[in-house]
């Protein structure tokens, strides 16, 4: 009888600090500074981290371990991982392919990304050692051991302003969000053991965080931001252009256009409230998952998942238009990996990006203990989080096994040493929410300088299909004022407010390889939600005096080329819906968990202009 061979187990990294707790993950960019300045900086973690990434993106591709083979759970190049069986969705594929492990639009998608984060974060930790054990003499063993015990995967707040975030931020002032500086960096200096093991020097390398570059059997070797350009020689962009100027530029969705006087909320504002109670989801089946599902009808505030600012951080950090735009509009020019659920997890800054979204989740799950898996979610608590085992028998993790991430070996520094039954823990982490995210919005929002201010709070609700293009990729403009002009191309528009990207990646119709769950998912006709905020774009149209705002919310759809579409007619109709609530959510105290009722008010109207394009590129 053939049998297979052990699988490789997911427990995390089983070390504690001296206090006896689970060491924290840490915001790279504190942690990078920690590494780094000082006279007294011996950088062992960054050398260790820097030495073991390297190590694991060199591993053969038959290495499950290898980061080739790590990535490709994620999606492509759909083969299964350490002899796991297939996912749901296997019979929507051929059967010489395995379709993506990936859960997305799903109630599993924060416990399935949880350990995909912590697999990375073990075989990290696990090449460290390795690491040590070949090159590290015997007299510096036991720091540099204690070192790599004491690391975990840091991550990235893509939600802090790149300032201190206790600086109050004046009217009209802009605040900056950018990727980690590590990973804009193409060289890092390391520590290195001298030849003759006597001294430890330091060096400067190739910093494999930058882009991950595969053997050359494709034309794409190395991953990219913005780098995939229309009209560019392969030869170009094959290698990998790092266009992380324009990642910044996205995040900020604002920066480029004329400073305004009234300015707009941003993804850190929608962070912020992601983790409110009294106006964001507070319920497993509203916070997880973009899913639609009966209970978003009773409450606009539920439209906020996190999967849906996960969505938009993944276009705005690669890149989501290929076809060459107008001289105006070329801020934003350029297509990469992250931009695409196929190979985003290819790209190094994916599970640093992740790490976060793990954050976030353990935060909500501190300030919701009693909330998990209800309602509509229910029934997917006893899913499979495919591949991932939870011992060497392949018998795989479930939801409940990872619902306590500290039993995986971490914890977050927002989180340590706190009991979520504690009335004062619980009131210290909200202050430390509203620290990091809401002092802009706060300083900023509409009327707080006038005497008979408007505390009126007003979001916009989207309802979409992922697949209506038969799973390609596309942009939802959102626009209140002035009806958009033909020359509209979104965040550099006129009366832009925000954009929902679908994160969803083409459904091939000849069968070769896709996303069984997709398939799955568009077969059974699910759809998705998302939300905005619209209080500022509102304000500012009430000023120009310029009408009602509710017959002024105005929709355009574009594809990854630039296209318009007209999704009315592919019989996939988009709904936005302005509402309206007495009270803006961060007006309420900090403690203050009483609901903010949102009610209808307007439909919006999607803008068509000239040809519309009725299918994309494949």
């Amino acid at each position: 009888m053939v049998t297979n061979p052990p699988s490789y187990p997911i427990k995390g990294i089983n070390t504690f600090d001296p206090q006896g707790r689970r060491p924290v993950r840490k915001n790279i960019d504190d942690w990078y500074k920690e590494q780094t300045l000082g006279d007294n900086s011996k950088r062992i973690q960054l050398t260790l981290f820097v030495e073991a990434l390297a190590i694991v993106q060199a591993r053969p591709f038959e290495d499950v371990r290898s980061w080739f083979r790590i990535a490709g759970i994620h999606s492509q190049p759909w083969v299964a991982w350490d002899n796991a069986r297939p996912p749901k969705g296997s019979t929507e594929v051929p059967k010489d392919r395995v379709p993506g492990y990936c859960v997305h639009n799903d109630y599993t998608f924060p416990t399935w990304h949880r350990v995909y984060v912590t697999l990375l974060e073990q075989v990290i930790y696990e090449a460290m050692n390795e690491f040590i054990e070949k090159n590290v003499p015997v007299q510096w063993e036991t720091e540099w051991r204690n070192e790599a015990n004491q690391w975990r995967l840091p991550y990235w707040d893509f939600a802090r302003f790149a300032n201190k975030p206790e600086v109050e931020v004046p009217e009209g002032a802009v605040g900056e969000l950018r990727l980690p500086i590590l990973l804009v960096k193409p060289n890092v200096e390391i520590r290195s053991v001298s030849k003759d093991k006597t001294i430890v020097e330091t060096k400067t390398v190739a910093n494999p965080f930058y882009k991950y570059t595969a053997p050359k059997w494709d034309k794409c070797i190395s991953t990219t931001k913005y780098g995939l350009l229309e009209g560019y020689h392969i030869d170009i962009w094959a290698d990998g252009g790092q266009n992380w100027l324009r990642s910044n530029l996205a995040l900020n969705e604002h920066a480029w256009a004329p400073q305004p006087t009234k300015p707009q909320q941003t993804v850190q504002f929608m962070t912020w409230k992601l983790l409110q109670q009294n106006g964001g989801p507070t319920s497993w089946t509203a916070f997880s998952s973009t899913r639609y599902c009966r209970s978003h009808d009773e409450k606009p505030e539920y439209w906020l998942p996190l999967e849906m600012i996960h969505n938009n951080i993944h276009a705005f950090v690669g890149g989501s238009q290929f076809i060459r735009p107008d001289e105006t509009h070329m801020k934003l020019w350029g297509m990469g990996h992250m931009a695409s659920p196929l190979v985003a997890a290819f790209d190094p800054i994916f599970f640093i990006y992740h790490c976060n979204i793990d954050r976030l989740t353990a935060t909500w799950q501190f300030l919701n203990p009693t909330k998990w898996f209800d309602g509509d979610s229910a029934s997917a608590l006893n899913n499979d989080l495919l591949p991932f085992s939870k011992n060497d028998k392949h018998e795989i993790h479930k939801s409940e096994d990872v619902k306590d991430w500290r039993k995986l070996g971490y914890d977050y520094e927002i989180l340590q040493g706190k009991d979520d039954y504690n009335e004062a823990h619980i009131k210290q982490v909200k202050r430390e929410i509203d620290t990091l995210y809401s002092k802009r919005t706060t300083a900023l929002f509409p009327g707080l300088d006038k005497e008979n201010r408007d505390e009126s709070d007003y979001i916009i609700t989207i309802y979409y299909s992922r697949y209506a293009l038969n799973g390609e990729p596309y942009k939802i403009n959102l626009f209140v004022g002035e009806k958009p002009d033909e020359d509209f191309v979104g965040p550099g528009s006129k009366n832009f407010v925000a954009s929902i990207y679908s994160f969803s990646a083409p459904l091939p119709a000849d069968g070769d390889g896709g996303c069984g769950n997709c398939k799955q998912q568009q077969d059974e006709g699910v759809r998705s939600v998302a939300q905005v905020p619209a209080t500022f774009a509102v304000d500012k149209f009430a000023d120009e005096d310029a009408g009602n705002p509710e017959d002024n919310v105005w929709f355009v759809v574009v594809d990854s080329l630039g296209q318009q579409v007209n999704l009315e007619q592919l019989g996939s109709p988009i709904k936005a819906t302005l509402h309206r609530a007495e009270k803006a959510t961060f007006l309420h105290e900090v403690d203050d968990n009483s609901p903010t009722d949102y009610e209808k008010i307007g439909d919006g109207k999607q803008v068509v202009y000239g040809e519309v394009a009725t299918t994309s590129f494949r």
